[in-house]
């Protein structure tokens, strides 16, 4: 499909194709690949696409970060962990998740979900599973729902007399006694036969443990109840159980998929060297300044490369200022950029330049860098060395 540039729609779904080439269609604005064997797409160059059906496939990563004229698109039955569709402003309707045969329940591979901002979650929220983490327009909206433990009663000890109930029990206790009190206050009941010693109620059976009284979470109105045991009585729980509260799964950065600082986004390479990937951008603008270093989490991380493809296509950007920590840049990193005309080198570290990562910038194009065995670099770019 490569050689029908024009192409605006396409249907290729059901098959077992594995790869799918369409960078040169760039008029493309419905594409259904549903149900095939892709693992990889490359939409980076179909800015124009509105409807994207890619579900029941065997994608593991998906870059829409370039469509941001996505209206529709259905991902589920895939092995994605993330979807970022922040940039995609004109969304309408999303699936990202299949049911399960036999619960009915949701169930989906996505872990963590980006959506733009001012996204109407009234409308999406019903379509996101609870298991998934979700952020609207770079700041968290909610963390995965985890359902609240039930928990036991857990006695607090023998107790050193007649244990007394505070709570009134879900279960009334059962007391055999020679005689029946006429009241449920606390009295002192005169036996049938003339007592020798003890004025007290004598059980007939002796108890092999204590009565056990199962408490409500939420127990009602108190009533005493007082019952002299023979032998001493096992563990009875005297106060109420404490609930345990329920778990909430914190939106910490452990080895996030992306991470958004000034519209540049980043990946952590390295959390005990601290360095960073810029990766993407959010929106694209004229002048793009890669920096040295980026706080994560009051954490100070250094910025020590530029992704492939991370800016390709990027009709925008004019000039470019390279922070002074890059070691390397990706390939094809700012191919087809064609009205960029200055860049700035302020790494001396860097020592590697992918293949194409300039090509189709401005012909007018003009590299500083501040060494000069790092002209080389740069191939057949005019490049200048400025100190």
């Amino acid at each position: 499909v490569s050689y029908n540039t024009k192409l605006t729609g396409l249907e290729c779904r059901s098959n077992g194709i594995k790869e799918l080439d369409i960078r040169n269609n760039t008029e493309l604005l419905s594409l259904h690949c549903y149900a095939t064997s892709l693992t990889d797409l490359d939409l980076s160059n179909n800015a124009k696409l509105q409807v994207l059906y890619c579900h029941n496939s065997k994608l593991t990563s998906l870059d829409l970060s370039k469509n941001t004229s996505l209206q529709e698109i259905s991902v589920y039955g895939n092995s994605l962990k993330t979807l970022d569709l922040s940039n995609a402003d004109k969304l309408k309707s999303f699936n990202i998740s299949s049911r399960d045969s036999y619960t009915g329940e949701p169930i989906t591979t996505i872990e963590t979900f980006y959506l733009p901002a001012g996204a109407d979650m009234s409308k999406f929220e019903d379509k996101i599973p609870g298991t998934v983490t979700v952020y609207v327009g770079g700041e968290l909206y909610r963390t995965p729902i985890t359902p609240t433990p039930v928990s036991s009663p857990i006695p607090t000890g023998e107790p050193t007399a007649v244990p007394t109930e505070t709570e009134t029990p879900t279960a009334t206790p059962t007391v055999k006694a020679t005689a029946v009190p006429t009241s449920a206050e606390a009295v002192t009941v005169t036996p049938t036969a003339a007592p020798t010693a003890v004025s007290e109620v004598t059980p007939t059976a002796v108890p092999t443990k204590a009565t056990e009284v199962t408490a409500s979470p939420a127990p009602t109105a108190a009533a005493e109840t007082t019952v002299t045991p023979t032998a001493a009585p096992t563990a009875v729980p005297t106060t109420e159980p404490t609930a345990a509260a329920p778990t909430v799964t914190p939106a910490a950065v452990k080895n996030p998929k992306d991470i958004t600082v000034n519209g540049l986004i980043y990946k952590i390479n390295s959390k005990k060297k601290k360095t960073l990937t810029l990766t993407g951008y959010k929106k694209a603008k004229a002048k793009v300044s890669v920096p040295a270093t980026v706080k994560v989490k009051k954490v100070k991380y250094k910025v020590t490369k530029i992704a492939a493809k991370a800016f390709k296509n990027n009709k925008k950007i004019k000039q470019l200022v390279i922070g002074k920590n890059v070691t390397s840049i990706g390939k094809e990193a700012f191919r087809g950029c064609p009205k960029l005309k200055k860049v700035t080198v302020k790494s001396k570290v860097l020592k590697k330049v992918g293949k194409n990562a300039f090509k189709g910038i401005s012909k007018k194009a003009v590299v500083t860098v501040p060494k000069a065995k790092q002209k080389k670099l740069f191939g057949k770019l005019k490049t200048v060395v400025k100190k």
